[in-house]
């Protein structure tokens, strides 16, 4: 093969002409999905990462999770785990640093003794405010490709994916985290 026929996407064409003489009952359609899902997904979040949050000395995944907290309030650190996708371990990590930082705080729920509760401080509002600016740039930058129409139809194929038995009970695995 040259090798400047090789780049991010030559692994799904790869696939998709290999395939079947590898594995001839394969559903290379399956394949492809999930292969140019995951490479699309690397290749945005990679990009936002390198041009707004590493530069700020941060992660796409503390954006994430200030995000959350921007969103939804004060939040006990297990519905934190959830609604991020991360391990209760990562937001216990991420929590102690981004305090040190003075972006959080955590205090005990008055409901459950057991539970921490983590809240964007006034400063950590601030950061994640700012960095929303940043990154919502290079969210238009990177939607600008599709129509408004092709947007919503992605959104709603991307939901219906994550509704399927496999998406259902991936979502379920992760809240059990």
């Amino acid at each position: 093969m040259n090798p400047a026929d090789l780049d991010f996407w030559a692994m799904v064409r790869m696939a998709k002409e290999t395939l079947p003489e590898k594995k001839p009952n394969a559903d290379v359609e399956a394949n492809q999905l999930i292969i140019s899902l995951d490479r699309a997904a690397r290749l945005v979040s990679n990009d936002i990462e390198e041009a707004v949050h590493r530069p700020k000395g941060h992660s796409w995944a503390i954006f994430r999770f200030l995000f959350a907290l921007w969103m939804y309030g004060a939040i006990p650190s297990n519905q934190l785990a959830t609604v991020t996708g991360m391990r209760r371990s990562q937001v216990s990590n991420l929590t102690g640093q981004l305090e040190k930082e003075g972006l959080v705080t955590r205090r005990k729920s008055s409901n459950d003794g057991r539970a921490v509760v983590i809240e964007l401080s006034t400063e950590g509002a601030d950061y994640i405010s700012a960095a929303f600016d940043d990154h919502h740039v290079l969210e238009g930058q990177w939607s600008d490709g599709l129509t408004d129409i092709e947007r919503n139809v992605l959104i709603a194929l991307l939901d219906k994916l994550m509704q399927s038995p496999k998406g259902q009970a991936a979502r379920t695995k992760i809240m059990d985290r």
